[in-house]
C-alpha cells in the first residue's frame, strides 16, 4: 500500500508540475525553441543531402526527397502553431479575455484539421510525381536516347568514311587512266564519269592549285551544275596536310578531298548528295541529346523546385487555416468581450451602466445596491 501511495504521490506531483509549467507558459516557450532548432537542423541536413554525393546533379531517390520534405514540413507546421498560440493569447488579452482558451483551442483544431491532410497530400504528390519522372532521369532512359542519336550519327559517320575511302581509291584509278590517255581525251572523260557512277558518288572535280593559290579546274562531273571550284577553299586544302583525305561536308552533301598523282598541286574532290531530311534528323537528334543532357544536369534542381513548391503550398494552407481560426475566434468572443467592461463597472459599484447596443444581450440596467440602513 505504501508503494502504491508513493507512486500515486509522485504521479500527482508530476502532473502538478506539468500543469504549473503549462500555466506559466514555459513549456510552450521550450517547445517553440525546440521546434525552431529542429527546423534549422532539418534545413541544414536537406541542403547537405541536396548538394552532396558523388554527382550533385543526379536525380535523387523519390522516397528520400519525400522524407526530407516531411522532416521540414512537420517542425515548420508545429512552429507555426506554437507561434500562432502566442498570437491568439495576445489577441484575447486585447479584448479583455484572460487566457484566450477559445482562441488557442480553435487555432489548434483548425491547424490539425488542415495539417494532417495537407501533409499526406504533399507526401503522395511528391512520391507520385517524382516516381513518374524517375525513369526519364535513369541510366536506362539516358542510354535509350543516346543510342537512338548514336544510330543516326553512326550512319552519317559511316557514309563519311565510305565517301572518303571511295574518293581515295578513285584517285588511284584516275591517276592510272591519266598515264594512258590525256585528260582532254573523251575516253578519259567517259572513264572518269564511270568511276563516279560505279562508286555511288554524285559529283567530282579534278583541279590544280597554282603557286599563287589559284584553283584551276581540269575535269569535272557536275550534273547539279554548281561551281565545284568554289566548294574547295584554301583552308580545306591546308587541312589536308599529310593525310590521305579530308572530309568536305555540307547540309546536303558528304564529300572528300584527296591528292591526285598528276603533277604538283593536283587534287581530286568527290561528293555524294543525300536527302536533306537526313541532315535534319542528325541536327534534330544532336539538339535532342544536348537538351536531354541539360535536363539530366538540372534534374536535382527540378526536384528541389517541385518539392519546394509543395512545402510552400502546404505551409500556406496551414497558415490560412490559422488565420481563419483567429478570425472565427474573434467573432465568437466579441459579444463576450463587450460584456466584460460593464461587468467590471458593476463589480466596482458604478451605476447605472449600459450594455453596448451592438450586443445581442443589449439591455439598459439600472441597479441599486440594497440599503444597508
Amino acid at each position: 500500500m505504501d508503494a502504491v501511495a508513493t507512486e500515486s504521490s509522485l504521479s500527482q506531483k508530476g502532473l502538478n508540475w506539468l500543469a504549473r509549467e503549462r500555466a506559466s507558459g514555459r513549456i510552450y516557450k521550450v517547445a517553440t525553441a525546440a521546434m525552431a532548432a529542429l527546423l534549422v537542423g532539418m534545413l541544414a541536413l536537406s541542403v547537405t543531402v541536396l548538394i552532396g554525393g558523388d554527382d550533385p546533379q543526379s536525380f535523387l531517390s523519390p522516397p528520400l526527397i519525400a522524407l526530407l520534405l516531411v522532416s521540414i514540413l512537420i517542425p515548420a507546421i508545429a512552429l507555426m502553431v506554437l507561434l500562432s498560440r502566442r498570437l491568439a493569447m495576445a489577441r484575447a488579452e486585447e479584448r479583455g479575455l484572460a487566457g484566450g482558451r477559445l482562441h488557442t483551442r480553435l487555432v489548434a483544431l483548425f491547424s490539425v484539421v488542415a495539417a494532417v491532410p495537407t501533409v499526406m497530400v504533399a507526401i503522395f504528390a511528391s512520391l507520385l510525381f517524382q516516381s513518374g519522372l524517375e525513369f526519364w532521369f535513369s541510366d536506362r532512359a539516358k542510354g535509350l536516347v543516346e543510342n537512338s542519336v548514336a544510330l543516326v550519327r553512326g550512319a552519317y559517320d559511316r557514309e563519311v568514311d565510305r565517301v572518303s575511302a571511295e574518293t581515295t581509291t578513285m584517285s588511284g584509278d584516275v591517276a592510272g587512266y591519266l598515264k594512258e590517255v590525256s585528260i582532254e581525251n573523251p575516253v578519259f572523260a567517259q572513264g572518269f564519269a564511270t568511276q563516279v557512277l560505279q562508286r555511288n558518288l554524285s559529283e567530282a572535280i579534278i583541279f590544280t592549285v597554282g603557286p599563287d593559290g589559284t584553283i584551276q579546274s581540269l575535269a569535272l562531273v557536275n550534273p547539279y551544275d554548281r561551281a565545284l571550284n568554289e566548294v574547295i577553299t584554301p583552308k580545306t586544302i591546308a587541312a589536308l596536310g599529310n593525310r590521305e583525305s579530308v572530309p568536305v561536308n555540307s547540309n546536303d552533301r558528304i564529300g572528300a578531298l584527296t591528292r591526285l598523282d598528276y603533277g604538283p598541286g593536283a587534287y581530286l574532290y568527290a561528293s555524294r548528295v543525300f536527302d536533306p531530311e537526313f541532315a535534319k534528323q542528325i541536327s534534330g537528334g544532336s539538339s535532342l541529346l544536348a537538351d536531354y543532357r541539360e535536363l539530366i544536369a538540372r534534374s536535382r534542381l527540378y526536384q528541389l523546385r517541385f518539392n519546394g513548391a509543395l512545402l510552400i503550398g502546404a505551409l500556406l494552407i496551414v497558415g490560412l487555416a490559422i488565420f481563419f481560426a483567429l478570425k472565427i475566434a474573434d467573432r465568437l468572443v466579441r459579444p463576450v468581450g463587450e460584456l466584460v467592461g460593464p461587468w467590471a463597472e458593476l463589480k466596482k459599484g458604478i451605476f447605472p451602466f449600459e450594455f453596448p447596443s451592438t450586443n445581442r444581450m443589449t439591455r439598459l440596467a439600472y441597479l441599486r445596491l440594497p440599503s444597508t440602513a
